[in-house]
Order: C-alpha cells, then structure tokens, then sequence
C-alpha cells in the first residue's frame, strides 16, 4: 500500500499535498525526505514507513541538501534506533554504509549491474570517485577483469571501501586507494582499457586526467546531471573535451540513469575514445 493511501484517514489534504510518498531503503534504514508542512507530523510519517516493511529498522529524514566533495547530507531519526549505519545487500554483495559520512543510492544498483555486463574479458579497469566500492564489486563479481584500480577522497567512504573488500572477500582483486584523483592518476603505472567516472557533481573537470590514463580505443564512463532533452550536447561536449587532449571519440551513446529532479535526470555518456 502506497505511503499516501497508510496516511489519508491521519492526515489533512492540505498535509497529503506535501507527503513525499517515495522513499530509499538501504539495509534496515528508511530514508525519506519531510516537507516544512509536515515536520510536526514528522514521527507519524515514519511509523507508517516503518510498518510497511519488517526489514525497517530506522528512519531518517534528510535535513540538509547533498553538498561537498564527498556529497554527504544531514539526517534526523525520526522513529526507530537512532543510527546512520546499515548493512545493505545489492546483487549478492555485502556493502556496509555509514550514510551520515558516505553518499550511497541504491536507486544506481541497475546501472552498476549495466556497467559491469559491458566488461570484457581481462580489461584493466579504474573507478574514479568509487565511493564505498559499489561499482568494484559489481564489475569483480563477473571475473572477467584482470584488474580494478578504485580511487576515492573521503577517508571514511575508503574505510568503508576497504571493509566492503573484506567482506566480499575482494581484497586481493581491486587496489583501492585514498587520494584525490587528480593527485592519483599521475602517479598511476599503468593505463586503463575501461575508465569509470560515477560522480555527477563536477566529474567534468577530471575528463583530462580520465583520458591521460585511458588507452586509445578504450571506454570512457562519465556521469552527469542533465535534461531529459538535449543530450546530443553532452555528446558535443564530450568531443570537446577529448578534442582538447588530441583524442576523438569514435563512437559513444548516453544513457539515463535516473530522475533526480523536475527536469533533471543522472545520465551517463558512454564514449570509445581514440
């Protein structure tokens, strides 16, 4: 039963008109957003979420906005154990996350699986901004790969990182390293026939260091938010960029990811770079 048709004998129609009647779960923890109208209602929301499914442990409202370099947000519990941290499942992997300190969607769960069922056999693969590893341990668990080299700033979404190798038993498969990318890749020995950039705030900028490291012929994964309408020009931009660098792109697609705003979607362009 929808969240809305829980709440119509409880609430007022003026109050319904501002329930958010979607929300993300991640392990045991609900997370929802409540509009200022509903805030004194706000304990009231919750019990119903948290009544909707025996998995819900915890639910917390989103305070703050995404902001930052590691796009972390504030939260509130309103109902259930006061705590940020969960244990979620996604495609057979265990992915401990600490949502206070970390950004994680699970709504992103397809398009990791997407990306990994395009790896070819033993690629060298790196995940720029990988986060808590997500997206490593999805493309690990075909075993087609020869390599995965997962590069993330925040120390405690790496610390997540490192215990999400544990615990999948991944440790000896992908090198994770702690550092900002655009100090990393120069550093790096190798090149990649595959590089992954699913950070949509700002992985622009990065493009350059991306295509130093990519080998001619090579994939190129980069993530951004973008109208529905219009992304030829995501295209154009991208030609732009690899133009810039001496490289062209041979052949390249986009892909929407999902909606995360009123005209705004998280789309990934998929280019073979040259």
């Amino acid at each position: 039963m929808r969240l809305k048709q829980r709440l119509r004998h409880f609430l007022t129609e003026f109050e319904l008109s501002y329930l958010n009647n979607s929300y993300d779960i991640i392990g045991d923890i609900a997370v929802t957003s409540i509009a200022e109208p509903l805030w004194q209602r706000r304990q009231l929301v919750g019990t119903a979420i948290l009544s909707s499914n025996n998995r819900i442990k915890t639910v917390l409202a989103r305070t703050g906005s995404y902001q930052g370099k590691a796009r972390t947000t504030s939260f509130t519990c309103i109902v259930g154990q006061d705590r940020t941290t969960t244990m979620h499942m996604e495609h057979g992997l265990k992915l401990f996350v600490d949502l206070a300190e970390t950004y994680f969607s699970p709504r992103m769960g397809v398009e990791r699986q997407r990306i990994a069922k395009l790896i070819q056999p033993d690629e060298h693969i790196l995940v720029m901004f990988s986060g808590i590893a997500p997206l490593p341990l999805a493309i690990a668990n075909t075993g087609r790969c020869s390599s995965i080299t997962a590069i993330e700033a925040n120390p405690d979404a790496h610390a997540c990182a490192v215990r999400n190798l544990a615990l999948n038993k991944a440790a000896d498969t992908i090198n994770v390293i702690h550092g900002d990318v655009g100090e990393v890749i120069p550093s790096l020995p190798t090149t990649f026939d595959r590089v992954v950039m699913p950070h949509p705030h700002g992985a622009v900028t990065f493009i350059p260091e991306a295509l130093s490291v990519l080998r001619r012929g090579g994939w190129l994964h980069w993530y951004c938010f973008h109208e529905k309408d219009g992304q030829e020009e995501l295209m154009r931009s991208l030609a732009r960029h690899c133009a810039t660098e001496s490289r062209t792109v041979k052949y390249g697609t986009t892909h929407l990811c999902g909606h995360c705003g009123r005209q705004t979607y998280r789309v990934c362009v998929d280019g073979c770079i040259l």
